[in-house]
């Protein structure tokens, strides 16, 4: 039973690590730092911006930047995309609606009467970040969707995994077509391989539509050891097997595969 609760732990940590640092290597805090020095935001002043937890030790990670006007402030957040589940709780517990903003998922979250501050997240797969907004003393959820919208985030964003992404190894069949958060080649670190393709997909229906296709493709139901050609093995480092996937992550977790 100890080892059972020691593996159960480590898959914890892996997933959780993976996630934190999917996030990080798409978006450098040096990067969100220098992007909101240059924020306009209705007359507010930069004051600084941080980060809170380290990906190498499996920690939630969050970029914050802070402004200030007279007696008011506002906090500008980017975290992973997956933590918008904890915002879609919190919204649920002030009995506060999940809104569409402009095709993704929003939560408008007041922290008490009318003066009080309020926070506004947005699920954002283009980047993929979840982006907050906490505003003190609080404004209406309109004023703060406006102030959502006034915000450039195309230097983060990262457009659709094309076919040129792909490295020419991996044949077009077996490359997911899914929401792609990294592709990186490296030096195989398994003996009788020469090179490894770590691929980082966001866990949704797509994604599993994609990986039952490329099983039917290839005649197994295994995830373990996908033979894509005689070069070429396909492994998801996250199960074994597709029902497993859809058991122990939730949407938009990081999926790992190695070419």
């Amino acid at each position: 039973m100890k080892s059972f609760f020691k593996f159960l732990f480590l898959m914890v940590f892996l997933v959780s690590q993976v996630n934190a640092q999917s996030f990080t290597d798409n978006i450098k805090f040096s990067d969100f730092e220098k992007w909101a020095e240059t924020l306009s935001i209705d007359g507010y002043h930069f004051m600084g911006a941080e980060q809170e937890g380290e990906a190498q030790y499996g920690e939630k990670v969050s970029y914050k930047a802070a402004f200030s006007k007279n007696k008011g402030m506002i906090s500008i957040s980017l975290e992973e995309i997956k933590s918008f589940q904890s915002n879609i709780m919190m919204a649920k517990s002030k009995q506060q609606p999940i809104l569409n903003i402009g095709g993704k998922r929003g939560a408008f979250i007041p922290l008490g009467n009318a003066s009080q501050p309020v926070m506004f997240f947005v699920e954002d797969a283009d980047i993929p970040a979840t982006v907050g907004i906490f505003m003190s003393p609080g404004v209406s959820k309109d004023k703060i969707t406006d102030i959502y919208n006034s915000l450039d985030l195309s230097p983060f964003k990262k457009s659709a995994t094309s076919a040129t992404d792909w490295p020419k190894e991996i044949p077009e069949e077996a490359r997911i077509n899914a929401n792609i958060a990294k592709i990186k080649s490296s030096a195989a670190s398994t003996d009788g391989y020469k090179k490894e393709i770590k691929v980082v997909a966001l866990m949704n229906d797509k994604l599993i539509s994609e990986l039952e296709r490329i099983q039917k493709h290839y005649k197994t139901t295994s995830l373990s050891v996908i033979k894509v050609s005689n070069k070429v093995d396909l492994v998801c480092a996250s199960g074994e097997e597709v029902k497993y996937l859809k058991q122990d992550f939730r949407e938009n977790d990081a999926i790992e595969f190695i070419y």
